[in-house]
């Protein structure tokens, strides 16, 4: 879930080279992400802090609220140790810097997987 459609195009291009993964979906803003996690919750969710309309924190209450087992993995192109502790206190397993996005997406696929 990222508003930016140029970063969400890298994204998932570099989901589809990772062997086992696949885009089920995109959306940029919340009600569009609701929408999407009620109709198919992926296993793994990249999702951005600040989304078109909405944030991703609330994207995590969402999730909180329905007890889902989506992980989740909050990207951030302003990251900071605040940040990373509030989005893991709300729910997100992992906590990603964009500038740092080539390396994190086969690291968060394979430990998705082997949990």
């Amino acid at each position: 879930m990222e508003d930016s459609a140029a970063f969400c195009g890298e994204l998932q291009s570099l989901i589809h080279d990772v062997p086992g993964a696949k885009v089920t979906g995109t959306a940029a803003t919340l009600p569009d992400a609701i929408r999407l996690l009620d109709r198919d919750p992926p296993d793994v969710l990249f999702l951005d802090l600040f989304l078109g309309q909405g944030t991703g924190l609330e994207v995590l209450d969402y999730l909180a609220s329905r007890r889902s087992s989506v992980q989740t993995a909050m990207m951030t192109s302003s990251p900071s140790d605040q940040l990373k502790d509030f989005s893991l206190s709300r729910g997100a397993r992992w906590f990603v810097d964009k500038a740092e996005i080539i390396d994190a997406i086969p690291q968060v696929c394979e430990q998705a997987r082997s949990r």
